[in-house]
């Protein structure tokens, strides 16, 4: 995909598909905007393919290891069962994301992978709520996450999962200014394309799920590390 949001083929590529897919392509070509994908001049011309990531591939592969490593420290999965989830999975993929409002249902989906699924219980096994303080799922993996890392630093990686969660609540008729500093929190350019803006909107919110994983796993690697006796000095 290149930078105007638009997929870009090799024409040769297409040339030799059978003639109903070659059909399917011409159905839905455009005139070329922006220069080629990067990508692409990678794979045909250098013959070096690039080695990104989608973050749609991202989000699933970070949502599993949450799950685990959860799973290793508390002896409970990290996200609830649910019937729908791997369907919702497959739908959280930036090309959902051709206008504002397929950027916004983008959101509410990754929030509905996420933050809906978060078993709280197995969180307090990690960090328990003041006596007449209530944590909702995304506050008790962030104060889960401060066992391991200052405060300041678990707000601040958290704050993606938190704007996402946020931009869920846009069809309610937030306001402009609520909307676009949850877009920020999330680290989503607001100039670019939308199908851009949800590559953006999905990659965040993965980075922020591997932050937090990649804190736990650390400090789980550490304590697994100590001498047999350093627990008891």
């Amino acid at each position: 995909m290149n930078s105007a949001g638009l997929i870009n083929v090799y024409a040769y590529d297409v040339a030799r598909l059978p003639m109903w897919q070659q059909r399917l392509w011409v159905g839905h070509n455009v005139t070329p905007n922006g220069p080629p994908s990067t990508e692409l001049l990678q794979a045909q011309m250098e013959t070096a393919p690039a080695k990104t990531k989608a973050p749609e591939q991202r989000m699933s592969g970070a949502l599993q290891a949450m799950d685990d490593v959860v799973l290793a420290r508390t002896g409970m999965r990290l996200f609830k069962a649910h019937d729908a989830a791997a369907a919702i999975l497959c739908s959280v993929h930036r090309f959902r994301a051709v206008d504002e409002a397929g950027l916004l249902a983008l959101a509410k989906d990754i929030a509905r992978v996420v933050a809906d699924r978060i078993d709280v219980g197995a969180l307090r096994n990690l960090a328990i709520p003041p006596k007449g303080e209530k944590w909702g799922s995304l506050k008790s993996l962030e104060k889960a996450l401060s066992t391991v890392l200052t405060e300041e630093k678990a707000r601040t990686t958290m704050s993606p999962l938190f704007g996402v969660y946020e931009l869920r609540l846009a069809d309610a008729h937030l306001p402009s200014s609520e909307v676009e500093a949850a877009f920020a929190k999330v680290g989503v350019d607001r100039n670019a394309t939308t199908i851009m803006q949800g590559e953006q909107l999905i990659s965040g919110a993965a980075s922020a799920l591997e932050a937090v994983h990649a804190a736990f796993a650390k400090q789980e690697s550490s304590s697994q590390s100590l001498p047999e006796n350093a627990a008891g000095n």
